[in-house]
Order: C-alpha cells, then structure tokens, then sequence
C-alpha cells in the first residue's frame, strides 16, 4: 500500500468524531482511540475467506469506535472495503 494513502487515511479517520456511533461513551473528550489489526492474506478460500472476515472488522471497528485504525497485512482493496462498509466514518 502506498505511504500516503496509508498517511491519508489515518488522517480521515483521526478528524472524525466517532463517538456518535460508538457502542459506549465512557471515553471523556479529547480522548484518542487507536486499534491496530491484522487483516491477514486476503484470501478468497475458507477457512480465513476475506468476504467471510470482513463484516466481523466491521462489526469490531463499530463496536470500538477508534479515531485511528493501523493494519498488517491490509491490501488496498480489503482497506477500500472497509472504508465503504464504515460509511458513518464519512458522515460524522
């Protein structure tokens, strides 16, 4: 993955309120959530199928609600992915 575009999306999301969405608010103002995760291979089989994968990330970026998201092994087109299942990231 391209530095910037890594640069540019760990800037989206540091300037997004997600706490609006979040499953709790016990985070005070001011309070930056950061998640790492690995995305693994990108591989289309099972038992590890990205489209199988996939909506748990989702459901776990949700659950966290992080202004920050790093990834290993996260190829453009899982992060691309992510990026249109997390639309609420776009319009906070």
């Amino acid at each position: 993955m391209n530095p910037i575009r890594l640069l540019l999306l760990a800037w989206l999301l540091a300037h997004v309120s997600a706490s609006s969405f979040a499953a709790d608010s016990k985070h005070p103002p001011g309070t930056l959530r950061v998640m790492t995760y690995n995305l693994r291979f990108a591989s289309p089989k099972p038992p590890n199928a990205w489209p199988d994968r996939r909506p748990l990330m989702r459901d776990c970026i949700r659950q966290y609600a992080p202004d920050v998201i790093g990834t290993q092994e996260g190829v453009y087109y899982q992060l691309r992915e992510l990026a249109s299942a997390l639309g609420e990231y776009a319009s906070a």
